[in-house]
């Protein structure tokens, strides 16, 4: 439109009488520029308006739905990632440890060797100790215990009695599986853990009377193993199974233990022969909870140089 405009005024300045064309075409350019300055600055404005608006939507979101923007505080919402190191009271060394829930709360299960006079004792006292809260501080200890040459650690954090909070298992090596001793964890103000005691008050148990361990075993001619179930009246029970293979089927004698803090009671028994394949072959969980292996930290116990991966 300028361009024709232009076009025009020129032609008109042409005729006698016109204004100087000079005149004109700065007249012309004067309007040009004028017209480029008012667009910009509407444009200007324009987008600060939207900038404006942007900023109003995002206070009236952050208003309205408060923390959905930053992480939330108060405590702990999920259990963390990887241990603290073992706060005991004193050094420690070969520490192993498995994350446990214990009313609601998120912490540790350690094992640790205490550590003598000269470095890490292969044959030195074996703790097993819990953190509730997750703050790397022993809350309470169990131990010392078993013959560890051959390698003990936390093992796994079975809910053995369904009341949604972990107990513990620690493993011993042994020449072709583990024995695994189990341990009832209660919080509140006065945390304890305390191994399961086996009674039998009917004397048909396949198990001693006394600390209870189970075998954990798979080789060629037996295995060994614990499960839960719940049965029909909803009692969550612990099924401790031995078994020899015979070929394409085996004979599995199970022992069935109602736990109720530390005791594990032995309420029923049986002796089934079933085809292998369904036979309760042990694996790499215990009542749902995955089983862990390995030994993390340094001579000294001061740090955990890893988190155990499921066998």
């Amino acid at each position: 439109m300028i361009d024709d405009r232009l076009e025009r005024d020129l032609s008109r300045a042409a005729r006698p009488g016109a204004p100087d064309p000079g005149v004109l075409v700065e007249e012309i350019v004067a309007r040009r520029q004028h017209r480029t300055r008012v667009r910009r600055l509407r444009a200007g404005a324009v987008a600060v308006a939207i900038v404006l608006v942007a900023f109003g939507a995002f206070v009236v979101l952050q208003a309205q739905a408060p923390g959905t923007l930053a992480p939330a505080t108060g405590g702990l919402t999920a259990p963390p990632a990887v241990a603290p190191p073992l706060r005991l009271g004193q050094p420690t060394c070969r520490v192993t440890w498995v994350p446990i829930t214990v009313d609601g709360s998120h912490g540790f299960a350690y094992v640790a060797t205490i550590t003598g006079d000269e470095g890490c004792p292969t044959d030195g006292d074996q703790v097993v100790a819990v953190d509730i809260d997750g703050d790397g501080r022993a809350d309470a200890v169990a131990g010392p215990f078993g013959d560890c040459q051959l390698g003990c650690e936390a093992w796994a954090a079975p809910d053995l009695n369904g009341d949604g909070s972990s107990d513990v298992a620690v493993a011993h090596a042994g020449a072709d599986g583990y024995g695994i001793d189990l341990y009832a964890v209660t919080g509140g103000a006065n945390p304890s853990i305390r191994q399961l005691q086996v009674s039998d008050p009917t004397g048909k148990g396949f198990l001693p009377a006394g600390p209870l361990q189970v075998g954990w075993v798979d080789v060629a001619a037996r295995f060994a193993g614990a499960r839960c179930d719940v049965e029909a009246n909803g009692t969550h029970v612990l099924l401790v199974d031995n078994g020899d293979k015979l070929g394409a089927s085996a004979q599995v004698q199970t022992t069935t233990l109602e736990i109720d803090g530390d005791r594990a009671t032995v309420a029923d028994t049986s002796t089934d022969t079933m085809p292998l394949a369904q036979a309760p072959l042990p694996g790499t969980e215990l009542c749902g909870a995955p089983t862990f292996a390995g030994v993390g930290g340094d001579a000294a116990g001061d740090q955990l140089v890893r988190r155990f991966t499921p066998n």
